[in-house]
């Protein structure tokens, strides 16, 4: 079976995510839903959606995803009973009625191709509902480097609530704890799937709202979010540049010099860290010419 955690927060949307989970063709999953001591009760609206579907439901005294919303979906995943898979939806999230009934009519599949994380085709829809976006599709059958290429340098896109990931490598890694959550979930593919395949089904769809009221909209927190960003891109360099294909590892150290110098972060110790990275990947010319950018943009 599978477990599906809603970390909560917002009503205003949430009616819509469970319409679209008692709406399920199949209804081998459970929900679990976890309440980061909300304002806004969701009891009566669950109450009657517990007459169609298995929901768990857990109210918590302290609100921690206003600190760490990495934290929050691990307790919301404590609830969790002895589900193999699970799926963190958001709370404003929406899925195509066949989310459940393609992830068991692609077992075999799943199950021959080794996958730890499983992801479906997306679409962006806005507060109203309203499609704004194309439907993302992808390959069946991806290695992780391939998912993170399209994802980062293909104009991809990528979000927590498209993914089911295997309880056992969840265990292993679990989720990094980057502020507002911001690219954990990308982390979270790569570590749980090490770098193996990554199963897409497109025959069924997770609906991304974009609205005034969560993280991911535009021009909110963009300062710190560009912070963020160049942490993960950090880590990239520091822990996993060996693991990705040359071509791949190229664009994260160009894209990573780029974002140094936007955060005026060009300083000597980012010479000293990265101009032996730059001569492994690009050689002496290339590293001389690096060292010549940093000076020219250094803080």
């Amino acid at each position: 079976m599978i477990a599906i955690v809603i970390p909560y927060y917002k009503l205003i949307f949430l009616e819509a995510t469970l319409i679209s989970l008692s709406n399920q063709t199949d209804k081998r999953f459970r929900v679990y839903i976890g309440d980061d001591a909300s304002p806004n009760n969701p009891k009566g609206l669950i109450d009657i959606y517990k007459t169609k579907l298995n929901i768990t439901y857990r109210k918590f005294d302290e609100n921690l995803g206003g600190t760490s919303l990495t934290k929050q979906w691990a307790r919301c995943i404590e609830l969790t009973k002895d589900e193999p898979w699970i799926m963190i939806l958001g709370d404003d999230d929406v899925l195509s009625k066949n989310i459940i009934e393609e992830f068991y009519k692609n077992q075999l599949e799943i199950k021959n191709s080794k996958s730890k994380v499983i992801r479906f085709a997306t679409q962006e829809i806005n507060d109203k509902g309203e499609k704004t976006s194309i439907i993302y599709n992808h390959p069946q059958f991806q290695n992780y480097n391939d998912v993170f290429h399209s994802r980062f340098f293909n104009n991809s896109r990528s979000s927590l609530s498209e993914h089911i990931f295997s309880v056992v490598q969840y265990k292993k890694h679990g989720f990094r704890d980057l502020p507002l959550a911001w690219h954990a979930d990308d982390l979270a593919w790569l570590e749980f799937s090490e770098f193996g395949s990554v199963y897409t089904i497109n025959e069924a769809v997770v609906y991304f709202r974009i609205s005034p009221f969560n993280i991911s909209r535009p021009n909110y927190l963009l300062k710190q979010k560009q912070e963020i960003s160049y942490l993960f891109f950090s880590i990239l360099i520091d822990e996993y540049l060996k693991r990705f294909k040359k071509t791949t590892a190229d664009a994260i150290i160009k894209k990573y010099e780029l974002m140094t110098y936007s955060l005026n972060k060009g300083n000597f110790n980012f010479w000293i860290r990265i101009s032996p990275i730059f001569l492994k990947y690009f050689g002496v010319l290339e590293t001389i010419k690096f060292s010549r950018r940093v000076c020219l943009n250094r803080n």
